[in-house]
């Protein structure tokens, strides 16, 4: 490889010689397994687990997408109160508009009152 990035298929090259080796890692591949577990638990827990405040607490403090940081936002008060658990069962059930516009305006709504109501309940808002 030159080291030129001049074309769409050089810079994918590159992307993939330099992604290779830590995808192919054994701490890359565990995670891997641990994600896709994840996804196929909570796949499985919907619509069914949105009003449980353990499945709640594992979506949003205990998932192997990321790792919490310092600062981050006790969710605590917000999991514990059913009407915020039923408040938040019925969004992410409603189905999302066709149109892809349509779709993002109703997410960024969602996201919207979702900051407004953990912040309300948890003293912050989570970013």
């Amino acid at each position: 490889m030159s080291g030129k990035l001049e074309s769409d298929s050089a810079l994918k090259s590159a992307l993939n010689v330099a992604t290779a080796s830590s995808a192919a890692s054994k701490g890359a591949q565990d995670w891997f397994a641990r994600l896709g577990a994840f996804f196929s638990e909570v796949k499985a827990g919907i619509p069914s687990k949105l009003n449980e405040p353990q499945f709640l607490l594992r979506l949003w403090d205990d998932n192997p997408v990321s790792a919490t940081g310092n600062g981050t936002v006790k969710m605590a008060p917000a999991l514990s109160y059913a009407g915020f658990r039923e408040w938040f069962a019925e969004q992410v059930t409603t189905p999302l508009p066709a149109g892809d516009v349509e779709a993002e305006t109703a997410l960024i709504q969602l996201y919207d009152k979702l900051s407004k109501r953990l912040k309300a309940l948890c003293g912050r808002t989570p970013v």
